[in-house]
Parts: structure tokens; sequence; C-alpha cells
């Protein structure tokens, strides 16, 4: 006769056995992807302040800007609230996590070297901007000004909520918990909408 957990012998001995699982969720991990399903910010907010501040050096190893690695994390939360009602992870959400900002961040460093290809491809040429000008001579400090210009009017252009939020950020140094008391809200919907709008702000420069 065998009991559960180990292997018996006729005089009823028994052996441990050792088990592998794959990616064992831990406790309490059912629970909060279960409530996080149901909408709940509480629980959402549980997992973020738990993980996020581990999945931004992570994500920088793939990414190598500390700045562009807390965006890739906030686009994976952002991803996932948004998707909340159909979320069974399967695994830990540690491992669901890693997976997923892993993931996001190697696209991220695909896309980083496309562009430095293509930068390197106009050096070769011999066609860089501003080459061989002395440093923030009159006409470049009207370009730099210019570009701060058209970095606010972006910004003023973005809707209410996220120019606040970058608002409050950039030239008031808030917190992220003190802008998310302002705003009624989570510091981890703070920083979503942070990074979504440092996306749009990026996008709307590149066009200018």
């Amino acid at each position: 006769m065998t009991s559960e957990g180990g292997r018996g012998d006729d005089r009823g001995n028994t052996e441990p056995q050792l088990t592998l699982v794959r990616n064992p969720a831990r406790a309490g991990d059912a629970e909060l992807a279960g409530r996080i399903r149901a909408g709940d910010a509480a629980a959402f907010e549980t997992v973020f302040r738990a993980y996020h501040a581990r999945l931004v050096p992570f994500a920088a190893c793939y990414v190598g800007s500390v700045a562009v690695a807390d965006e890739v994390v906030a686009d994976v939360f952002a991803w996932l609230w948004e998707r909340r009602a159909d979320w069974h992870p399967g695994v830990s959400i540690a491992s669901y996590l890693y997976g997923a900002v892993r993931n996001r961040a190697l696209n991220e460093a695909k896309r980083a070297a496309g562009d430095r290809r293509r930068v390197a491809g106009v050096a070769a040429d011999g066609e860089i901007p501003g080459a061989g000008e002395s440093p923030l001579d009159a006409a470049q400090r009207v370009e730099r000004d210019d570009d701060v210009a058209a970095a606010w009017r972006a910004i003023m252009a973005l809707p209410e909520r996220r120019r606040l939020i970058l608002t409050l950020r950039w030239r008031h140094e808030l917190s992220w918990d003190e802008i998310a008391a302002m705003l009624g809200t989570t510091s981890a919907a703070v920083q979503m909408d942070h990074s979504r709008a440092l996306r749009r702000l990026r996008e709307t420069l590149r066009g200018k």
C-alpha cells in the first residue's frame, strides 16, 4: 500500500517522494489573481507594490536605461489591468510578471537597436545635423528654447488627467503617492498614466 506523498513497503514504512512542480503559484496568488479579475484595485495595487521595484532593474538589464525600464514595467501593468477580466496567469504571479517584462523589454531593446542602426547610417554618410558647429551658439539656443516650448505645447494638448500628472511630477516634483491622493486613485494608476502620457508626448514631438 502506498500512502499519499510517499512510497510504502509491506511494513508500512514510507520514503518521502520528490515532486517536481513547474512554476508553482505562491500562497495567495490564486486569490489575488481572482480579485484582480473581479476588478479589485486594492489587490492590483498589492501586486504592483510587491513587484514594481524589482521588475524595473530587471528590465533595465535588457534596455540599458532605468527610465525606459520603468516605462516597460508600467506598460506591462497597464496591459494586465486593461485585460484583467481574462487574466488567468497559470503560473505564479512572479513568473508571469518577469516573463511579460522580459518579452516587452526585449522588444523595446530590438526597436532601440534599429534606431541606433539608422543613426549610424546617417553618421556614416556624414549627415549628422549640427556636426562641427560650436555648442550652444545663438541659433542652437533658439532651437533649444523652441524644443522646450514645443514639448510644453504637446503636454498642454494631452488629456486633462495626463497633463496634470506630468505637470505635478515634473514641475512640482510631487511623489506618485501624493499625486494619487490628489486624484483619488492609486499610485499604480498614476504611474501607468504617466507612462502613457510620455509615449504620446514622444510620438507628438517626433512628428513636429
